[in-house]
This record gives C-alpha cells, sequence and structure tokens, in this order.
C-alpha cells in the first residue's frame, strides 16, 4: 500500500480500519472506506459528500454490528473493498497522478457497477460519476487542469484505459 498510495489515503485507510473495528467487524468493507473518506471534515470529498447530504452517522449506526474490537487486532479487506482501491489506480492514471488520492476511490466508487447499500445511497444523493468529477475540479484547479490536458490525448486515454495492455502499463509505471 505504501508504495502506490497518497498519505491522505494512507489516512482513509486507517480510518476506515478503525470504523470497521468500532462496529465490531475484523473485515474491512466498501462502506468502512466511504466512513474513511468522510472521517477528514476539511477533506474535498467530505465535503463534497456532507454538501450533498450524506450523514456518515446514520450510516455508522446501520453498519454497527455489536460493541467494538481491539484495535490491536488484525483486519482483513473484503475482495470488493479491495477491488475499489485498486480500480482508483485507474482513476489516478487518467488525472495524470502518481499516487492514489481519496477522491480517486470516491470517483471510482460512484461509477462502479457493484453496487452494495452505500453506492445507493451516494447514487440517491445524486453523486454520481459526472457530478463527482466536476465538483472536485471546481474546488480544484490544477486537478482539472492536468485531467483536461490528459483527456485531450482521446483514442490514446481510451486504448490506456481499456485494454490489458494499457491495464498492465499503468500497473507497471
Amino acid at each position: 500500500m505504501k508504495r502506490r498510495y497518497s498519505p491522505e489515503m494512507r489516512d482513509v485507510v486507517a480510518k476506515a480500519k478503525e470504523e470497521a473495528f468500532n462496529a465490531g467487524s475484523d473485515r474491512i468493507e466498501i462502506v468502512h472506506v466511504l466512513l474513511g473518506l468522510t472521517a477528514n471534515t476539511g477533506a474535498p470529498c467530505s465535503q463534497l459528500l456532507s454538501r450533498h447530504g450524506f450523514d456518515a452517522v446514520r450510516l455508522r449506526e446501520k453498519v454497527r454490528k455489536g460493541g467494538p474490537i481491539a484495535a490491536n487486532s488484525t483486519a482483513v479487506i473484503s475482495t470488493a473493498a479491495g477491488t475499489l482501491l485498486k480500480e482508483s489506480a485507474f482513476s489516478a492514471f487518467l488525472h495524470a497522478d502518481q499516487l492514489i488520492a481519496p477522491y480517486h476511490v470516491l470517483l471510482t466508487l460512484v461509477c462502479s457497477t457493484n453496487k452494495d447499500a452505500a453506492q445507493t445511497q451516494l447514487h440517491e444523493l445524486g453523486l454520481v460519476y459526472s457530478t463527482v468529477l466536476r465538483e472536485l475540479h471546481e474546488q480544484d484547479a490544477a486537478l482539472g487542469a492536468r485531467y483536461r490536458k490528459w483527456a485531450d490525448h482521446g483514442v490514446q486515454r481510451w486504448f490506456l484505459h481499456r485494454t490489458m495492455l494499457g491495464r498492465a502499463l499503468i500497473w507497471a509505471s
């Protein structure tokens, strides 16, 4: 994880682990990653989610299974959450970023075809890929500029994102 994730993203994963442990689970699920994204209230992802009415407290209560477990226990990332984190590398690649940041995970989460309760709640709040992308680019002009520059490559971008050779190149970089 240290090789690909930004320090902010490592904090999100640590918060997701805390959320899972506080909910009485030793498995980090997508919902815990989503709650980890909302932990830093000053971060762009957290602000975007709160502007759209996302209620982390209510979701946290929904996923609570029992009492908290010891913080020094080991946690396992579920298959769905692991896939979400891996696929975020493609979003980072499309934004010409070297490291995966929290907004890459949020963009991947809202455009994922794997629908769980957390994703359904985001879609009900109007958080779809185009909306999240536009709002994040409005918040961070440099991010939007890098994305537009990279998007101008058109066919090359499609090739790199949609083919096995392109995915291999992404992971090798």
